[in-house]
């Protein structure tokens, strides 16, 4: 919905979010660079993963570095494939095939999912809150 050039709209897509940046270079790309958006990572896997990099006392800087060091390797290993394995026929065929949705929803395990994912987040952050206080005065 941003009024940009279309190739920075798909440079800002590939970057940001994996999914729908494999999703939208497919046929634009080529397979190799399409493998290292994914070996990237895409900021919103940084961010789902930030508060491991917290806890584990990581330097932000040192895990962009080997995330984009992991996309670059990501390109050169899926060209060596490509040379020995080489693609034939198309490999992403994402809307093209009918979608089918869900037979039914269940109400009780949508809850149930709800539930487990509170459980989830409350002992997640108790177990922040123990190391947290447990911590040597400095």
């Amino acid at each position: 919905a941003l009024p940009i050039d279309d190739s920075a709209g798909l440079f800002i897509g590939c970057i940001l979010e994996i999914t729908n940046g494999a999703r939208i270079s497919s046929g634009r790309l080529p397979l190799a660079i399409i493998g290292g958006i994914i070996g990237f990572g895409g900021f919103c896997g940084h961010f789902q993963v930030m508060p491991y990099i917290i806890r584990l006392r990581l330097k932000y800087k040192f895990f962009l570095t080997s995330r984009i060091i992991g996309g670059a390797l990501s390109v050169v290993y899926c060209n060596l494939l490509l040379k020995l394995f080489p693609v034939s026929c198309e490999t992403f065929a994402i809307g093209t095939l009918p979608t089918q949705s869900a037979p039914g929803i269940s109400y009780a395990v949508s809850l149930a999912m709800l539930l487990s994912a509170g459980l989830f987040l409350i002992g997640d952050s108790t177990v922040i809150r123990i190391k947290h206080n447990k911590r040597p005065p400095a």
